[in-house]
């Protein structure tokens, strides 16, 4: 069954000059990630694999957490990954902590003995709803924004 969200994906994608072929998607609750190709890299796509690590409650919800795709193309390897990290000014400490918690234990098993982490991989794409948040008014961020500093 293709999920709604794909199935928008791909008409959307498929509505421009180029077409795109799904690689892989992937969902833990609210977290969702989707990739797809231009038609012509298909052949040289090899070993396609997704991960789920949830990090919410007791280290086991998954309202928070994170999810990946990993891929072989054109002797490099490529590794998407998507997060929902802990929300609020006073959760840095656990937003750090869960971000540590999916890049070490996030993986994709291999064989018996070989796992890859996401830092194995020579491409990483890591985006998401990190939750990190500026703790200035807008009015002090655009004063040193103006001015240079940006520490």
């Amino acid at each position: 069954k293709i999920r709604p969200w794909r199935r928008c994906i791909e008409f959307t994608l498929n509505s421009q000059e180029y077409k795109y072929a799904w690689v892989r998607d992937l969902r833990l609750l609210g977290i969702y990630i989707g990739v797809w190709i231009k038609l012509d890299l298909v052949p040289h796509l090899k070993n396609v694999q997704s991960s789920i690590i949830p990090v919410g409650v007791l280290g086991k919800v998954g309202n928070k957490g994170g999810v990946a795709v990993r891929f072989e193309m054109f002797n490099s390897d490529f590794c998407f990954v998507t997060c929902h990290l802990a929300a609020g000014q006073s959760q840095t400490e656990k937003r750090n902590l869960d971000f540590k918690t999916i890049a070490s234990n996030l993986v994709f098993d291999q064989d018996d003995s070989l796992q890859l982490t996401i830092f194995d991989h020579k491409n990483v794409f890591w985006f998401g709803d990190l939750n990190y948040r500026i703790d200035l008014s807008r009015n002090e961020i655009l004063y040193f924004l103006d001015k240079g500093q940006y520490e």
